[in-house]
């Protein structure tokens, strides 16, 4: 259960270049091992309570999905050389994430987002937090009242310069 936040970086960080990977794992840490940066009122904004799940998952030409989850179960062929998906040790890439490089560009996003009703929410929130348990087994009970939205957005690519 969670909140879904607008996040902007005021501290503009360039991913190009070979330190690309590890200029994300900065902006990472800075969101989310340091709470002071990360609500700070200019960097962040609250958009909506309630959250059970976000994901974006990004798709390559195939329609194959670029994401380290789905990666090894559907595809045969290897990943593309300007796409980072972590985490990838054997890269030095920590990150549970995809990182586009050069002029790699994801066609198409998926955006899932799962979301508790407000009238659940206030029920989950009256909740105790013990004994343990008892806030995960009501959602476990309400999994069929979670708003579920699933949204594929293509991505307009602009011809490859020459």
């Amino acid at each position: 259960m969670g909140t879904l936040f607008h996040y902007e970086d005021r501290q503009p960080v360039s991913l190009r270049g070979a330190r690309g990977a590890r200029q994300a794992d900065l902006l990472y840490q800075r969101f989310f091992e340091n709470a002071n940066y990360r609500f700070n009122p200019t960097n962040s904004s609250r958009l909506l309570d309630g959250v059970i799940f976000f994901r974006v998952t990004p798709f390559g030409r195939s329609g194959e999905a670029l994401d380290r989850t789905i990666w090894p179960q559907t595809n045969n062929f290897p990943i593309p050389n300007d796409v980072l998906i972590g985490p990838n040790p054997s890269i030095n890439y920590p990150l549970n994430a995809t990182l586009f490089r050069g002029r790699a560009f994801p066609s198409s996003l998926e955006v899932e987002l799962g979301v508790l009703p407000s009238e659940l929410l206030d029920k989950y929130r009256a909740l105790p937090p013990t004994p343990e348990g008892i806030r995960a087994r009501f959602l476990t009970n309400n999994v069929a009242n979670v708003l579920v939205f699933r949204q594929r957005i293509p991505m307009a690519t602009s011809p490859v310069l020459p």
